[in-house]
């Protein structure tokens, strides 16, 4: 049991615009990279302002721009709705001492679930992120609702701008001279197409799954997987499997 002072909490971090995470997923550790959210991809937002309330420890989140990824715009909207409610936060502690009983005369104050276990209290510590979470340690540190202002409103879509192709339109036999060249060009267009997508694929693979290494994956696994033009979703489930017979 760990209960934070307030008073020795170092906000410079968090007020530095720290990363808000999804379940702690943050973009360096192996869930993450199951989950395809390697490095920046992971951040769902960031803290805008985070600040002492007396024995409280209160921030205001901004997320990513509407519309531009899927996943926060997922988890925007089960926090707005209500359905997501649970915070957590990654936090270093620099310095703890024992939790004294206020009732107790100096002794060590007792752990709330009745158990032996020693109690202490951070007075120097700091927090580093801001997650949402299914089962947070502590059930009271939640979304609370606000005053929409202009530091709580979230990031909207900016205005698409529309580019409309200028075509020009050919008749009789300059249309049919040039049919031959309409259709290089298509082709070679569609091989360049084709070797995007297979770099994105190739890419994909090494990224997402590189850092499985250490746990037992092999280069030579993921070499077969890229020549056999394995897409990343069956990529992801055979890396899984690979893991538990590796743990087995």
């Amino acid at each position: 049991m760990l209960r934070l002072d307030m008073a020795g909490c170092r906000m410079e971090r968090l007020n530095a615009g720290a990363p808000v995470f999804d379940c702690h997923m943050s973009g360096l550790d192996y869930k993450s990279a199951m989950a395809n959210q390697l490095g920046a991809k992971a951040q769902r937002g960031s803290v805008a302002k985070a600040w002492a309330d007396g024995p409280k420890g209160l921030a205001t989140l901004q997320f990513g721009v509407a519309g531009e990824n899927q996943d926060t715009d997922q988890l925007w909207s089960g926090i707005a709705s209500g359905r997501i409610r649970n915070l957590s936060f990654g936090t270093w502690i620099y310095s703890k001492v024992p939790a004294k009983d206020p009732n107790g005369n100096g002794t060590m104050a007792p752990h709330p679930s009745g158990s032996q276990a020693p109690v202490f209290v951070a007075q120097d510590w700091e927090p580093f992120e801001v997650s949402a979470i299914t089962v947070p340690a502590d059930f009271s540190t939640q979304f609370l609702s606000a005053e929409v202002t202009a530091d709580a409103k979230r990031a909207t879509s900016p205005q698409q701008e529309i580019i409309v192709m200028e075509q020009t339109t050919q008749t009789g036999a300059e249309a049919r001279t040039d049919t031959a060249g309409l259709d290089a060009a298509r082709v070679e267009e569609l091989r360049a197409q084709g070797a995007a997508v297979e770099r994105q694929r190739v890419s994909a693979i090494r990224t997402s799954f590189t850092p499985m290494l250490k746990y037992g994956i092999k280069p030579e696994f993921l070499d077969a997987l890229i020549a056999d033009g394995t897409p990343l979703d069956a990529a992801r489930i055979k890396v899984q499997d690979q893991l538990v017979a590796a743990a087995s």
